[in-house]
This record gives structure tokens, sequence and C-alpha cells, in this order.
């Protein structure tokens, strides 16, 4: 017999935001807010290094340290806004340009996307590929000089530039000036990662350094200030009980004064809660606990905590401790670490730690590696996880 069709829509079920957000966007971790709490003395730092450019000098280079969450980005991209707006009123000839070196992470991208931000016409812009790197470089050198502006060059995330091209690109950015004739760059670096400089060539590190800030971890009374002033914005009235504001600043302050982390904290309890009959949430500290209970493993794919662990990883096989061994690999397995960097570290640490006291542990890993490329995961860890306790037992 047929089910009969019923008119339900499986959306009707669905809690209704409208009883919750004012506006969820300002939680969000791309939000530029008009004011940033605590972080004033580091915008007037940066707007004091960029002056120059509203009277037709090149600014010194940027570079802006600071662990994740602490308002590095929002605050370069603020600014960024607010010269544009003063450019407007005085009619200064400053161009400005944001890219994410996550996203755009090779020589051509980065000077192709810097390029194209100087003209809307298709047919005149850099392509994405098919060029050689030196006449996009000179492409953009061209179209620089055409503007005959002071170029701001915001480079988010720059050491996830280097650590997959190398510094070749910021070798030609940097040195750039030497190139134009009509118009004057400067680049602000961003970067979570301190010790990325020590593989900077010492001319770039020292042109691209010019200036250096670093933003510090936001502390837990900081926090609230934070998580106050975009709650006040993001929620109705009586949505929100006042002390879990009070629990994800004291939380995210205890993990590196992560700003992101407190505010992803606070909009994943509000999405949590179970709505009452009359369709209205009030987000209370039982679901807020509960959400930022179940955390994740700590370990972010590219900064401090990937090489700290792959680092002990390495040094528990050359310490001939198995256990230890396949504790870091369960962790890098449970955080999604791409397999093939596993492997090729295990093939390192048996040519290098291992070599010729055990030929057959180069053997092995590159078997290991050949069958997790055939297999994947989650099949791949048996192969990886016999590779790591053969190398640890190995004769070294």
């Amino acid at each position: 017999m047929q089910l009969e069709q019923t008119s339900r829509n499986v959306f009707d079920t669905l809690p209704n935001e409208g009883h919750t957000f004012r506006n969820r966007e300002v939680l969000s971790s791309t939000y530029i807010p008009e004011d940033f709490p605590h972080r004033n003395t580091e915008i007037d730092q940066v707007a004091h290094i960029l002056r120059p450019a509203l009277e037709g000098s090149r600014p010194s280079n940027i570079l802006i340290y600071g662990q994740t969450g602490t308002g590095k980005t929002a605050v370069a991209q603020h600014i960024r806004r607010q010269l544009e707006a003063k450019v407007t009123l005085q009619g200064s000839a400053i161009h400005t340009a944001y890219i994410n070196c996550k996203q755009v992470n090779t020589p051509y991208g980065i000077l192709a996307n810097i390029g194209q931000t100087y003209t809307t016409d298709w047919d005149d812009s850099i392509p994405h590929t098919g060029w050689r790197l030196e006449q996009v470089y000179t492409a953009l050198c061209r179209k620089a000089d055409e503007s005959g502006a002071i170029a701001i060059v915001v480079l988010d995330e720059v050491d996830a530039l280097v650590k997959k091209s190398g510094d070749e690109v910021l070798y030609h950015l940097t040195g750039i000036n030497s190139d134009l004739s009509a118009a004057r760059m400067s680049l602000i670096g961003i970067s979570n990662d301190t010790k990325f400089t020590t593989f900077l060539d010492p001319r770039v590190k020292s042109r691209l350094g010019e200036e250096s800030l670093v933003f510090p971890p936001y502390n837990a009374v900081q926090l609230r200030d934070i998580l106050h002033q975009r709650a006040e914005q993001a929620f109705y009235e009586g949505a929100l009980d006042p002390q879990v504001i009070s629990l994800c600043a004291s939380r995210a302050a205890q993990e590196h004064g992560d700003a992101r982390k407190a505010l992803n904290s606070l909009e994943i309890a509000a999405l949590t809660t179970v709505p009452g009959k009359d369709g209205t949430i009030q987000v209370n500290m039982v679901v807020a606990e509960a959400c930022i209970q179940k955390k994740a493993v700590v370990y972010d794919g590219d900064g401090d905590t990937h090489y700290d662990t792959i680092s002990a990883f390495i040094k528990s096989i050359r310490g001939s401790d198995p256990d230890a061994a396949l504790y870091w690999l369960a962790k890098m397995i449970h955080a999604g670490e791409d397999p093939r960097f596993i492997t090729r570290r295990l093939m390192i640490s048996a040519a290098e730690d291992i070599g010729l006291a055990d030929p057959l542990a180069l053997v092995l890993t590159t078997s290991a590696h050949q069958a997790s490329e055939f297999v994947g995961w989650p099949e791949a860890r048996i192969p990886i996880a016999e590779a790591t306790v053969y190398l640890a037992t190995a004769n070294k």
C-alpha cells in the first residue's frame, strides 16, 4: 500500500533562528567590527606606520605576529578599510590589496592576484596560469606604475607561503620598489608563527621586517568584553544567560587567549540549544558547558602544534620507544593528518636515523608509503603503524 503523502516540510521542524539571533554574522571569524576592545594600541601603531602613505611616501613594511584569535587579520582589514575611506575623502593615490596565503600560496598566484586588483577589465587582467613568472612580475610592475599609487599589500598567513613555496616571491616583492618609477609598494605580513623568518633569506628578512608588532593573547577579562560587545549585536535580549559569556571567556583564555574560539563556543552553544514550546531559545550554562567539553584534539594542521607533534613522533622513534611513537601517530591520525606527510617523515627517519644499521627499514617504510597511497585512510593506519613500530625497535 502506498504511504500517504504529507505536506510537512523537513525544514518546518528546525528551530527558528529569528527568535535567537539578531545578527549571527557578528560571531563569525570573518566579521570586521567597527570597534576593537583592547586593540587600540596596536591599531594606533599600525596607523602611525602607514600614515606616510597619505602624504605620498612609502610606509615601512610591517610584520604582525600573534597567536590565532588575537585580532591580527581583523585589525589589518579594519585599517585597510579606514585607509580607503580616508583616500576617498582626500583623493590620495593609495591602492590596497589583501591576499590569504593559505589560499594563494604560489609565487605566480601571489603576483597575479596583486596585479588583478589594479583592473576590473578581464581582457587586461593577468591570467591565472600560462605566463612565465618574470612576465607576471613585469606586468605587475607596469600596472602599479600606471596607477601611480602607493600600494599597501596585506599578505595574511605569510608563513604558509614560505613553507609551501619558499621566499622567492617575497624577494621580488620586497625589492619591487627598485623596479617601479611612478609607484611604490609596502607589505604587511601577518603570521601566527614567530619562527618562520628563520627560513628567510637575510635580505628578505631585513626588508620584510622593517617594522614588527606582536599582538598579545587576550586575557579572560578582555575576552569577556569582546563577547559582551558581540553578544549585544548578535542575540535578542533574554536569549543568552550572561554567565555563559564568562564561561566562554575563561575557557578561551586558558587556550592561548583565542577570541575566535570564544566566539565559536558562544555560537555553537546557541545553535545546539533546544528551543522552548514558544520557539524561543535561552542559552544557559548547561548547554554551554557541554559544548565546550566536546573539544577536538588540540592539533592545528600547519602551526606550532603540527610541527611539535611530528617532532615528538620522530624523537620517540629515535629513542626506541614504540609506545610513545604510536601515541603521537594516533594523535596525528585522529586529527586527520595527510598520510603522505607521515610516511615521508618515516622514510627520512629510516635513511637518517637507522641507515645501514638496518637496510630493510627504508624498504619497509617505502612499502608503507606506497600501501597508504593505494588504500588511503582509515586502512592506511595499519601499514604506517607497522612501519612506525619497526623503526622504533630497529638497530640504530
